[in-house]
C-alpha cells in the first residue's frame, strides 16, 4: 500500500537557516585562512629582501676591504642593473684613542647600510678595521 502523505517517509531537505549558518561558518574560516596566507606571503617576501640586503652588504664590505685606508671615504650608491631597487650608504670615520695612540690612526670605523627601495627593509652593519 502506498501512502502519499506519510510525513515519516517524505524526503527532508536543509532549511534556509541551516544553509545560512553553514555559509557563515565557511566565510569566517575562509577569511581567516586568507589573512594567514597573505601574512605568510608578505613575510616570505620580506625575508627574501633581508637576505638579499645581507648578501649585498657582504659584497660591499669585501670591496671596501680592498681599499687602502687613506683612499677609503664615505660614499653612497646603488648596485647597478643586477640588483635594481637596492642602495647602499658607507660612512667611514677615523678612531682616536688614548690607549692605541699612534696605532689608532690606522683604525677606521665603517658603517654600512644596505636598503631596498621597494620596502622598508634595512640591513646595517658596523665594523672596525685596521688599514696600513
Amino acid at each position: 500500500m502506498l501512502k502519499l502523505n506519510d510525513s515519516n517517509n517524505a524526503p527532508r531537505g536543509f532549511t534556509l537557516l541551516e544553509i545560512m549558518v553553514a555559509v557563515s561558518i565557511i566565510a569566517i574560516v575562509s577569511t581567516a585562512i586568507y589573512q594567514l596566507h597573505f601574512f605568510s606571503l608578505s613575510e616570505s617576501h620580506r625575508a627574501h629582501l633581508e637576505a638579499q640586503c645581507l648578501l649585498l652588504a657582504q659584497k660591499k664590505l669585501s670591496e671596501v676591504e680592498g681599499f687602502h685606508g687613506d683612499t677609503l671615504n664615505s660614499a653612497s650608491g646603488d648596485f647597478g642593473e643586477d640588483f635594481p631597487g637596492f642602495r647602499w650608504e658607507l660612512q667611514v670615520n677615523g678612531i682616536e684613542s688614548d690607549i692605541l695612540k699612534e696605532t689608532g690612526k690606522d683604525l677606521k670605523r665603517i658603517d654600512l647600510r644596505v636598503f631596498s627601495d621597494r620596502s622598508s627593509v634595512l640591513y646595517a652593519i658596523r665594523v672596525y678595521r685596521f688599514f696600513r
